[in-house]
């Protein structure tokens, strides 16, 4: 158990998360299991029976299939429950898996062959799919970021581990043989698939393809801006190069292994090395490069590796005309393409589209993943059959071709680079980055947030200021001071509200000088408590002169100060004040001394509370059920309880109750039994339970 939770905590899986971290994480291994054996398959098989040059046949079939599938999916999902599509899916992966099987069994079986890298596109696809989808479902955001590295590493681990096996299995049971492995792993997937849907029905059982709707009824509405053209045009582009890259990589391969089981022997090894290569980019240098140096270098790192390497392919043929050193420079171009690009470039494209609004954000996204990929991959496998089979270029004069597309690349690349932080002005401007999951930490953002900073509208300061405590603290620091005397009440108020959580205790004086000049009552109560947040007992003597201040925002800033921070001194000088307030004749202050209570949120401080959720004002007891709520003290439950004779409170009161959890049980079910509540009080009461 001690190692278990050494582990747990290595990995930061936090408590009752352990079992559907390992779920998805096993999953996503035997579908890693089934990629790498299924690529070991299709490939070699291809080039022993075809050649390189009928590989653009492949990638316009691959456009063609994947839409038309993609469509049907689309169509089901709006018809059938998650969890059922999602079945239907890994079912369908496991058949077509079979079925091909069989095939190669036949003595007629060249069109079966053919389609094998057509059938390993589609299992990336859809089995990518129903992954992710399903991860996104049962994790939500905060556990999405810190846990979707690691149950997506499932999949590199399966692939390095079979990409070692995969030379000693061939040769025992065969090429063809790889696939019965293939949908043994599917059958394993579906299975832990059931498991999970069984065990998390709840949060499964809906109609899936709510972000479909947007694309057949808005995307005609709105029209496409530069932006997001220049992001369509890097997705069109990087799928063209991927494709150039793989023919060169797979017609070196056939020249090189002329024998199947060497080369899916080679095949295994290479792509055991990949995985392996891949996985160490995306766990020790993804983050801190785009941290480090953000989207504007994020995205130029794959195209200037790309430019390198053709390069050197080009040179090196025109100089020495050596073919082995060709095939090692494919190698290691196809290597630098799925390593960078499945690693650093794919994160950073995931953060350009983070000025988007967000319907339009998931629009442009599924539009780009669902439209314009399959776009591209057609459009490679058409140039590449006429530059192959009618003009018939060779590797090195496709290499030209692909350097004029990398360049066209890196065109775009930079200009997106100029787009995105005015773009990303924009949308703070608008406030669109709120309720978004993707990265804001990049470089370009931090800068954009910080001379944000200085903005004239309070809510991008705002918006620019709650950003920055999560991603960039330092920097939020140094603009403190000036952020204490804006012109906005409401941006000093949640600058203080930030020192206050962040506990800056380098804005100490800077805070003790605005007491005296601050004009705003709201701001000078939240300055006091974050002097006493800051200073403690220190404090007692500023906040002491604030505590019979008439007004009531200043005067609840002070007590709760006083009592939360300042010791005995406080709890002596403020608790007389709070008491003598709640005994009060005005309603007001009765109901300024329940917020009070509830504000500190001190469990042993519900004494004062009793009396207030039994006062004979209505709008006294509303607010001493919200306090109670906050304090949750066993102690005032039958109090609380109480409350729900009131059907104007009923509501509010259930929800009180619900907040305690289980650890009030036995307390509800005595009332329930010994009570003497009205019928409606009982009924709610049962449904608090129920919940």
């Amino acid at each position: 158990m001690k190692l278990q939770r050494k582990i747990t905590l290595v990995l930061n899986i936090k408590p009752g998360e352990g079992r559907l971290v390992g779920l998805l994480f096993m999953l996503y291994f035997f579908m890693g299991v089934a990629y790498s054996f299924t690529q070991a398959t299709a490939f070699p098989l291809f080039l022993l029976t075809f050649s390189s040059h009928d590989l653009p046949w492949v990638y316009m079939t691959n456009a063609v299939v994947v839409m038309v599938i993609t469509f049907a999916y689309i169509k089901l999902g709006n018809r059938l429950s998650f969890s059922t599509l999602l079945s239907g899916n890994i079912i369908f992966l496991f058949l077509v898996i079979s079925a091909f099987r069989f095939g190669l069994g036949l003595d007629s079986n060249r069109w079966v062959i053919f389609g094998l890298p057509v059938l390993f596109q589609i299992l990336i696809n859809f089995g990518n799919l129903a992954f992710w989808s399903l991860a996104g479902r049962l994790l939500n955001v905060r556990q999405g970021k810190r846990l979707f590295g690691l149950v997506g590493g499932g999949q590199w681990a399966a692939i390095i581990l079979t990409g070692l096996l995969i030379p000693l299995i061939v040769t025992r049971v065969g090429i063809n043989n790889l696939l019965i492995i293939s949908a043994g792993s599917m059958f394993c997937v579906f299975a832990i698939l059931s498991i999970l849907t069984r065990t998390f029905s709840d949060q499964l059982d809906t109609l899936e393809m709510d972000v479909t709707r947007p694309i057949s009824q808005s995307t005609t509405r709105k029209p496409l801006t530069l932006y997001i053209v220049l992001i369509f045009g890097l997705v069109i582009l990087w799928w063209i190069a991927y494709y150039f890259i793989d023919n060169i990589f797979y017609g070196q391969l056939a020249l090189q292994f002329p024998n199947e089981e060497q080369l899916a022997g080679f095949m295994g090894f290479y792509l055991s090395g990949q995985a392996f290569l891949i996985l160490v980019i995306n766990t020790f240098f993804t983050g801190s490069i785009l941290n480090r140096f953000g989207v504007r270098v994020g995205l130029l790192i794959l195209p200037i590796g790309l430019i390198a390497i053709t390069a050197s392919t080009v040179f090196i043929d025109t100089l020495l005309n050596v073919a082995g050193i060709l095939f090692l420079l494919a190698v290691m171009s196809k290597l630098i393409n799925m390593a960078l690009g499945f690693s650093i470039d794919l994160s950073t494209q995931n953060v350009i589209y983070q000025p988007l609004p967000p319907q339009q954000r998931a629009r442009t996204k599924t539009m780009a993943d669902g439209i314009i990929q399959p776009l591209g991959n057609g459009l490679a496998g058409l140039m590449l059959l006429i530059l192959t089979t009618v003009l018939a270029l060779n590797t090195v004069q496709l290499s030209y071709i692909l350097l004029l597309i990398v360049a066209c690349w890196l065109v775009v690349v930079i200009l997106i680079n100029r787009a995105y932080p005015g773009m990303l002005r924009k949308a703070l401007a608008k406030r669109h980055l709120e309720d978004t999951d993707l990265s804001i930490s990049d470089e370009t953002s931090v800068n954009v947030l910080i001379q944000e900073l200085q903005n004239p509208h309070p809510g991008v300061v705002i918006y620019a200021l709650k950003t920055l405590e999560t991603v960039e603290q330092e920097s939020l620091r140094h603009a403190i001071p000036s952020l204490l005397v804006h012109s906005s009440a409401e941006v000093r108020q949640q600058a203080l509200e930030c020192v206050e959580r962040l506990h800056m205790t380098s804005a100490l004086n800077p805070l003790q000088e605005r007491i005296q000049k601050e004009s705003d009552p709201a701001v000078v109560g939240i300055l006091l408590r974050t002097l006493s947040a800051l200073a403690g007992a220190d404090s007692a003597d500023i906040l002491i002169r604030y505590i019979h201040d008439p007004n009531p925002q200043i005067r609840t800033g002070a007590v709760i100060g006083l009592l939360r921070d300042c010791g005995i001194e406080g709890v002596l000088a403020a608790g007389t004040t709070l008491l003598e307030i709640a005994k009060a004749d005005d309603p007001e202050q009765r109901k300024l001394a329940a917020h009070i209570i509830g504000e500190l949120g001190i469990s042993s401080f519900y004494a004062p509370l009793i009396p207030l959720l039994n006062d004979e004002q209505r709008e006294v007891r509303r607010v001493a059920i919200w306090a109670a709520k906050q304090v949750r003290n066993p102690n005032l439950i039958p109090q609380v309880v109480g409350t729900l004779e009131d059907p104007a409170l009923r509501g509010l009161t259930a929800i009180a109750l619900g907040s305690w959890g289980e650890e009030i049980l036995t307390e509800l079910f005595h009332i329930f039994d010994h009570g003497d509540l009205e019928e409606e009080s009982l009924a709610t009461l049962i449904d608090v339970i129920g919940r």
